[in-house]
Protein backbone atom coordinates (compact mmCIF):
# COMPACT_ATOMS: atom_id res chain seq x y z
CA UNK A 1 0.00 0.00 0.00
CA UNK A 2 2.70 2.31 0.96
CA UNK A 3 4.39 1.59 -2.51
CA UNK A 4 1.36 2.31 -4.57
CA UNK A 5 0.56 5.84 -2.23
CA UNK A 6 4.25 6.70 -3.48
CA UNK A 7 3.97 5.78 -6.91
CA UNK A 8 0.67 7.94 -7.30
CA UNK A 9 2.65 10.55 -5.22
CA UNK A 10 5.01 10.76 -7.94
CA UNK A 11 2.65 10.61 -10.75
CA UNK A 12 1.08 13.71 -9.47
CA UNK A 13 4.48 15.52 -9.45
CA UNK A 14 5.23 14.59 -12.97
CA UNK A 15 5.33 17.19 -15.63
CA UNK A 16 5.46 16.45 -19.55
CA UNK A 17 8.81 18.82 -21.02
CA UNK A 18 10.01 19.23 -17.95
CA UNK A 19 12.40 16.85 -17.31
CA UNK A 20 10.42 14.33 -15.84
CA UNK A 21 12.26 13.18 -12.69
CA UNK A 22 15.19 15.52 -12.91
CA UNK A 23 15.29 17.90 -10.26
CA UNK A 24 15.30 21.71 -11.29
CA UNK A 25 17.75 23.71 -9.72
CA UNK A 26 15.64 25.26 -7.70
CA UNK A 27 15.69 26.02 -3.53
CA UNK A 28 13.99 23.80 -1.64
CA UNK A 29 11.36 26.12 -0.81
CA UNK A 30 10.67 26.99 -4.59
CA UNK A 31 10.66 23.51 -5.25
CA UNK A 32 7.95 22.96 -2.22
CA UNK A 33 5.94 26.28 -3.25
CA UNK A 34 5.33 25.32 -6.74
CA UNK A 35 4.76 21.52 -6.22
CA UNK A 36 1.93 22.44 -3.77
CA UNK A 37 0.75 25.09 -6.44
CA UNK A 38 0.75 22.47 -9.52
CA UNK A 39 -0.81 19.67 -7.56
CA UNK A 40 -3.23 21.96 -5.50
CA UNK A 41 -2.04 20.33 -2.27
CA UNK A 42 -0.16 22.11 0.66
CA UNK A 43 -0.95 24.87 2.34
CA UNK A 44 -3.61 26.20 0.22
CA UNK A 45 -6.69 27.06 1.45
CA UNK A 46 -8.65 25.22 -1.19
CA UNK A 47 -7.04 22.23 0.09
CA UNK A 48 -6.97 23.11 4.10
CA UNK A 49 -10.64 23.26 3.95
CA UNK A 50 -11.34 19.98 2.04
CA UNK A 51 -9.34 17.79 4.64
CA UNK A 52 -11.53 20.41 7.43
CA UNK A 53 -8.09 22.50 8.66
CA UNK A 54 -9.71 25.62 7.49
CA UNK A 55 -13.16 27.32 7.89
CA UNK A 56 -14.00 28.42 4.28
CA UNK A 57 -11.38 28.11 1.02
CA UNK A 58 -11.57 31.76 -0.19
CA UNK A 59 -7.99 33.25 -0.93
CA UNK A 60 -6.53 34.64 2.39
CA UNK A 61 -5.07 37.99 0.41
CA UNK A 62 -7.85 39.01 -1.82
CA UNK A 63 -11.13 36.68 -0.21
CA UNK A 64 -12.64 36.58 -3.84
CA UNK A 65 -12.48 33.15 -5.35
CA UNK A 66 -11.08 29.54 -3.71
CA UNK A 67 -7.21 29.85 -3.44
CA UNK A 68 -6.11 27.14 -5.34
CA UNK A 69 -3.33 26.51 -7.51
CA UNK A 70 -4.39 28.12 -10.51
CA UNK A 71 -5.67 30.68 -8.85
CA UNK A 72 -2.71 31.80 -6.57
CA UNK A 73 -0.49 31.63 -10.05
CA UNK A 74 -2.82 32.98 -12.80
CA UNK A 75 -5.40 35.43 -11.05
CA UNK A 76 -4.22 36.59 -7.61
CA UNK A 77 -2.10 39.26 -7.87
CA UNK A 78 -1.02 38.97 -4.38
CA UNK A 79 0.24 35.62 -5.42
CA UNK A 80 3.98 36.50 -4.55
CA UNK A 81 3.14 37.43 -1.31
CA UNK A 82 1.02 33.98 -0.91
CA UNK A 83 3.90 32.02 -1.99
CA UNK A 84 6.35 33.47 0.65
CA UNK A 85 4.31 32.79 3.50
CA UNK A 86 3.51 29.23 2.65
CA UNK A 87 6.92 28.13 4.01
CA UNK A 88 7.51 30.70 7.01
Amino acid sequence: MKQAWRKMREEERRVKGAGIGRVVKWNRKARVAYVQCRTGKGNLQAWRYKIGKADNSECRKCGRYAETGKHVALVCTNGEDIGRRWRT
